[in-house]
């Protein structure tokens, strides 16, 4: 029972602990070579000594789970030897090995409060980086909004620019046919005027033809009454 206390002792002093534990640990591995009264008392010191000091350094979770798992090996181990002795007559204080399960539940629940601690800040975490996600999920929304928004304007934009041009050429139409019916009405009234120019110089015509006609008539006559004569 001793080999195997003094393995348990062994397995803690070479497990990767804060040197506090270590200390503790190899204070079990020498007690163990005591007389089995003294060995254990000084295992159960050097358990609750490793709680204690894991407890008040704050040892990060990994390292008390493996002092955890060395406490109660070394646990087992003097649970053992108190019985053992206890039969042999040898008087171990039964007090001695509750102190030391008491010091070792204390280590437990320091570890156990470590780990809601972290799990905690992990939620917390958890929940932070949702909702940043949350955020740059509303911010991409809310950039797309502005983008269709953006789209909508150039639309009317281009609505309104559309709508002017139509306006412009219905003016530039409406020019043309003013352009077109005034040159009409001047082809007309130029058409006009020559017909009236050529009426008149066929009216002058004719009364030069008709006064040419009376002078020959009157010498005509002139002619016959100089004949008379």
């Amino acid at each position: 029972m001793l080999a195997v206390l003094s393995g348990a002792a062994a397995h803690a002093a070479a497990a990767p602990l804060p040197a506090v534990a270590r200390a503790a640990a190899r204070l079990a591995a020498a007690a163990t070579a005591a007389p089995l009264p003294a060995a254990a008392l000084a295992l159960a010191a050097a358990v609750a000594g490793l709680g204690v000091a894991a407890a008040a350094l704050g040892v990060a979770p990994a390292a008390l789970g493996v002092a955890a798992s060395a406490a109660a090996a070394l646990g087992v181990a003097a649970s053992a030897a108190g019985a053992a002795a206890s039969a042999a007559g040898l008087g171990v204080a039964p007090a001695a090995l509750g102190g030391a399960a008491a010091a070792l539940g204390v280590a437990g629940s320091a570890a156990a409060r470590q780990q809601e601690v972290q799990q905690q800040v992990q939620q917390q975490e958890v929940q932070h980086q949702q909702v940043q996600q949350q955020e740059v999920h509303q911010e991409v929304q809310q950039q797309e909004v502005q983008h269709q928004q953006v789209q909508q304007q150039e639309v009317q934009q281009q609505q309104v620019q559309q709508q002017e041009v139509q306006h412009q050429q219905v003016q530039q139409q409406e020019v043309q046919q003013q352009q077109e019916v005034q040159q009409q009405e001047q082809v007309q009234q130029q058409q006009v005027q020559h017909q009236q120019v050529q009426q008149q110089h066929e009216v002058q015509q004719q009364e030069v033809q008709q006064q040419e006609q009376v002078q020959q008539q009157e010498e005509v006559q002139q002619e016959e009454v100089q004949q008379g004569e």
